[in-house]
């Protein structure tokens, strides 16, 4: 049975191509193309896709420039004219999927490849998300000989990539007959967006070093005030492993691959709250006009941010633990580091509803900072759960609890560890972003 609170990423139609080398996330590169007016040249193909829920992939499709009409319907089974609740038995062979109706001057087969591989999962047997059975596989219709073999040279490409962590399952069957589903099944997401509100995913980033991880639980822990869901067991209920972190569910970069996995939960009814440390990006951007994505953004004067991340890496260094930080093996290096980090402060800074906060800030005024947050997550600042949330992540208030570390940073410490020098090195660099960041030089 399919979940009842769906709707669906919409937009996400970038377009995606695969290049060589062993990251998942920069294998793909994007181009954009959303739906535009462009004369129609007369002639048309079609494509029959099945990506699991046929409500999401109908919509999705729907945007991209050159499609001139989606259907959801059935394919590929043994029983003429099936009912959603026969496909849904298990027992018609049948498969969910959208028939594509395209101008092949405008957008080609390819493309429309591109873009099926990148909104769903195609490694996961007749399963997608929280919705399994065989009418929910990964399949792709091929309506002639020209087709089937782009797919399968597509499908073959990405596994030799490494494109995803596990093989590609996607079937690629004969195309012989399509059935329009039932009518409250067409243009889904068009005729009951609205009846979603409560599904989102708040995305806590920050500058690392910058208290971000403290940040991130307290967030995590006001929205456990709303029953939002631990983001921890959505990891592992949705099999997201692979995308985000066990500790503190850091996503990595917001790529439209990772974005759009991460989005399943929350097309399925869940309000949970994951990490980042990486850039905005048209994914993140779309997210966020959708509903779907509700930022913050936490950040610290960078010269004491590069210190710390300098000792904290050398401290693993020297256990013999290795972490994120231990190849910062001297000065350079760390201003490397967290020049990249400062610009994308700069980019965080110019995006449209995001709540930004400094370290400093929370340190010295924190009932101020904590009541800003409360109304941006829109949260009832006089409910005693919130209120008791509020408490526990006082700085100070709770010494030694995981996240709440944050407090021992000394703010200026950089100016007792760094030479003159040094110090000079990081005033020429770092200059115009300290006034905007509102620290002195």
């Amino acid at each position: 049975m399919k979940s009842f609170w769906v709707i669906t990423l919409s937009g996400i139609t970038t377009l995606f191509s695969c290049a060589q080398n062993n990251n998942q996330d920069k294998k793909m590169t994007t181009s954009d193309n959303m739906a535009t007016t462009t004369s129609f040249t007369g002639k048309t193909d079609t494509a029959t896709l099945g990506t699991g829920c046929f409500w999401c992939t109908e919509a999705i499709f729907e945007q991209l420039e050159g499609v001139l009409s989606v259907t959801s319907g059935y394919a590929g089974g043994h029983i003429d004219n099936p009912t959603y609740e026969e496909v849904s038995d298990h027992t018609t062979g049948h498969a969910e999927c959208a028939q594509i109706v395209y101008d092949p001057a405008r957008i080609t087969f390819d493309e429309l490849l591109e873009v099926f591989w990148q909104v769903h999962d195609p490694t996961t047997l007749n399963r997608q998300g929280a919705d399994v059975g065989p009418q929910y596989r990964s399949v792709i219709f091929y309506h002639n000989d020209e087709q089937k073999q782009k797919a399968e040279k597509y499908k073959t490409e990405l596994d030799k990539s490494g494109a995803f962590n596990n093989p590609i399952v996607t079937t690629l069957e004969p195309y012989t007959k399509f059935y329009s589903a039932e009518d409250y099944h067409q243009e889904y997401y068009a005729n009951n967006k609205n009846k979603n509100g409560a599904a989102m995913i708040i995305l806590a980033v920050g500058m690392p070093r910058a208290g971000s991880g403290w940040h991130y639980n307290l967030v995590h822990d006001l929205m456990k005030t709303t029953g939002a869901a631990d983001a921890r067991a959505v990891r592992k209920r949705y099999h997201l492993e692979s995308i985000l972190t066990e500790v503190n569910c850091n996503i990595g970069v917001l790529s439209a691959r990772r974005l759009a996995l991460v989005t399943l939960p929350a097309l399925m009814g869940n309000a949970f709250v994951i990490k980042a440390h990486a850039g905005p990006t048209s994914a993140s951007r779309l997210l966020q006009r959708l509903g779907l994505l509700r930022i913050t953004y936490i950040y610290r004067d960078p010269r004491d941010a590069m210190l710390s991340a300098y000792d904290y890496g050398q401290r693993a260094l020297k256990k013999g633990h290795p972490n994120a930080f231990s190849h910062l093996t001297d000065f350079q290096k760390s201003v490397d580091f967290i020049m990249d980090y400062v610009r994308i402060w700069e980019k965080w800074t110019k995006e449209k509803g995001v709540l930004i906060a400094r370290y400093e800030d929370l340190l010295m005024d924190y009932d101020k900072e904590a009541e800003q947050l409360v109304d941006f997550l829109n949260l009832n600042g006089n409910d005693p759960e919130v209120l008791k949330v509020v408490a526990a992540y006082r700085p100070g208030a709770a010494e030694g609890q995981q996240g709440l570390h944050f407090y021992k940073g000394k703010i200026g410490r950089f100016r007792e560890s760094y030479t003159a020098e040094e110090q000079g090195i990081l005033k020429e660099k770092l200059n115009a972003y300290l006034q905007q960041m509102g620290y002195e030089l």
